[in-house]
């Protein structure tokens, strides 16, 4: 099952007034006010996906695609859930496709992050957020931009900007569900979505 709430116009995809690697949390709980006030707008399906609550905040440092301070290795590093925030502004050229773990938030809000080349998995994952990102294949990959598959569950796709890939923009396939896709931005693409 799968909710859709698309944009028409362009979609902001920095809010400045809510958060920063630096805030006042410790934890992401719900009692964190950039925690919260992000988990107060899920809707549909993907509702009940809570991402890193409850988790660790890893901050990404690093633009590389690969080593400490990565988005790659606040990904792959084993442990539980984790609220994945960044430190500034960056543009990350992958290699290779990101794989969102179960129990993760990807948090882009109050930063202009841009993917490039390649995108991020959900598969067979659940509690998967991602948020405020802009991910562009700039027409070097065949691929998707977001990949959910493989039976993963209660996933919120929010305020993405998906352009220039080779395959669709977004699958949603294999067994997945409750899943939401929110004001998410496609463009400069003619094969925009698999749902099956």
């Amino acid at each position: 099952i799968v909710l859709l709430a698309l944009a028409a116009t362009s979609v902001p995809l920095v809010e400045a007034a809510l958060a920063s690697p630096t805030g006042p949390c410790a934890r992401p709980t719900d009692h964190c006010p950039a925690v919260k006030t992000l988990l107060e707008r899920r809707e549909g399906y993907g509702e009940r996906a809570v991402g890193g609550l409850g988790g660790v905040f890893v901050d990404v440092t690093s633009s590389a695609d690969e080593g400490s301070g990565t988005l790659r290795a606040a990904l792959e590093a084993p442990g539980g859930p984790r609220w994945v925030r960044f430190a500034s502004d960056m543009s990350i050229s992958l290699s290779r496709q990101l794989r969102a773990p179960s129990d993760v938030t990807i948090d882009g809000r109050g930063r202009a992050i841009t993917l490039l080349d390649h995108g991020v998995s959900v598969l067979g994952a659940r509690n998967v957020i991602l948020t405020h990102l802009t991910i562009d294949g700039r027409l070097r990959t065949f691929g998707q931009a977001v990949d959910i598959a493989n039976g993963s569950r209660d996933v919120w796709v929010n305020h993405l900007d998906l352009s220039r890939f080779n395959d669709r923009l977004m699958n949603v396939k294999n067994g997945s569900t409750d899943v939401t896709v929110s004001w998410v931005k496609f463009h400069d693409h003619n094969k925009v979505m698999l749902i099956n």
